[in-house]
């Protein structure tokens, strides 16, 4: 094999040592869910600085920006169904805005886009009941709010007592009403209630605030040889949420990117394209790191080949790479799958839910690296059961090697990475295809 003796240097990197475990650990055990703008953000960010240095990396510094970061605060959900009243264990939905609702309570389902058009007049002025299936939760939020609802409340898919905490921004739309998750459980009490014929009236009280706060990316490089052949970005976000740990997401794709640099250090000086790793902040608030980068360096995008996000990477394999509407990009990781490299290559996929889909916007080549779904799904992302002690070590290391040998090999024929970005033209005529202009419209990106 062309690559064999570099790729028997990646595996007794990875798998001769703890470095992974250490990362993971660090990140986990003391800088607990590193909610963007946080202390605990902050030193989760001179953590990776200084493993960027240490690996010998250039460039390596921190890039502020600023963005809506978020305070949690109390909530409390009081239920009346006519004959007694009831508190639901509940806490804030990240970008949640403080306040006071007060009104019935309607089921929406699985709360798509032309469910709640059909129901906009059952919606105004009610308290939204919805489960996190289905559309996106802040595409339910935004639609909700539009329709005149007064609040939002939506329970987890799976049991367990296990609330969703994840963020109903949308960039730009202003956030009016107060958004709490409840567990399953509770979710399924409310509607045998609702099923038995019972009126249902809600009051909901939070006191989370979102304010004009600072967060950092993450920089660090291995150049290339070759001046002309760009740079392939490669990272995930490093911040989380505030209920857990953040392990999975995205404590792993922030330990793979951290393994990655220091697998792929060894062959400085031997890199064709360079590879430029970045962990933003902010994904968890509305993807506000990726953002502020495309928008910090507009110079910089016309030189990067591809973008590489890891987001929740190691739960099972193999690692699963979803092109986004990169045919070129697509190819050629379908040809290192060929080589025999463990991975599975998604070219139908779309997500505009992680870091990738700014530089997307942009029109440059991008993917999300993501694992394969374990066979009994356990629904832990955003929620307080995300901790490290969950976390399949083995399989880490394994996602981290294929990650690093897809890399090199990138880097390495940089004459069949992607050259070209799309145009204006092509990447809104994308998001028509997948039905995501009205939400660019609500974020203010159209």
């Amino acid at each position: 094999m062309k690559y064999q003796k570099m790729d028997d240097k990646i595996f007794s990197r990875v798998w001769t040592d703890s470095t992974v475990e250490e990362t993971l650990r660090y990140l986990c055990d003391e800088c607990n869910g590193r909610l963007a703008c946080t202390d605990d953000e902050r030193r989760a960010g001179d953590y990776i600085l200084a493993q960027f240095r240490s690996y010998g990396l250039e460039n390596v510094h921190a890039e502020p920006f600023e963005m809506m970061g978020w305070i949690r605060g109390e909530s409390t959900m009081i239920v009346n169904d006519g004959a007694s009243e009831v508190t639901i264990d509940s806490w804030n939905m990240a970008c949640s805005p403080g306040g006071d609702a007060a009104a019935e309570l309607f089921d929406i389902g699985d709360g798509t886009e032309k469910q709640i058009q059909e129901m906009a007049g059952d919606i105004s002025g009610k308290i939204i009941l919805t489960n996190i299936k289905g559309p996106h939760r802040s595409i339910k939020y935004a639609n909700c709010q539009k329709a005149g609802a007064l609040g939002l409340v939506i329970y987890h898919g799976n049991p367990g007592s296990l609330k969703p905490a994840g963020s109903i921004s949308l960039g730009e739309m202003p956030l009016k009403m107060p958004a709490i998750g409840i567990s399953y459980e509770s979710g399924m009490y409310l509607l045998r209630l609702m099923k038995q014929g019972k009126t249902l009236k809600v009051k909901l009280a939070t006191t989370s605030r979102n304010e004009t706060m600072t967060a950092r990316n993450i920089v660090g490089e291995i150049p290339g040889t070759d001046s002309d052949a760009g740079w392939i970005v490669v990272g995930g976000h490093y911040d989380g949420h505030d209920v857990a740990q953040a392990a999975y997401d995205n404590g792993s794709g922030t330990a793979l990117t951290v393994e990655v640099s220091r697998v792929l250090s060894q062959f400085r000086g031997e890199l064709k394209t360079g590879i430029r790793f970045v962990l933003f902040s902010g994904e968890e608030l509305g993807l506000n790191g990726s953002f502020a980068y495309t928008e910090q360096h507009p110079e910089a995008l016309d030189t990067i080949r591809a973008v590489f996000n890891a987001d929740i990477v190691g739960m099972e394999q193999p690692l699963v790479l979803m092109t986004q509407e990169a045919p070129e990009y697509a190819t050629l990781l379908k040809s290192y799958a060929d080589e025999g490299i463990d991975i599975v290559v998604n070219d139908q996929s779309f997500v505009p839910y992680s870091d990738h889909f700014p530089f997307a916007l942009k029109g440059v080549s991008t993917l999300m690296a993501v694992t394969s779904h374990p066979e009994n799904p356990t629904g832990w992302i955003h929620t307080t059961a995300d901790t490290l002690d969950k976390v399949k070590f083995n399989v880490l290391k394994q996602a981290c090697a294929t990650a690093a040998r897809v890399l090199l090999r990138m880097s390495m024929d940089s004459t069949a990475l992607p050259r070209e970005r799309l145009s204006e033209e092509k990447v809104l005529e994308i998001i028509r295809a997948h039905d995501y202009e009205n939400t660019l419209k609500l974020q203010g990106l159209l």
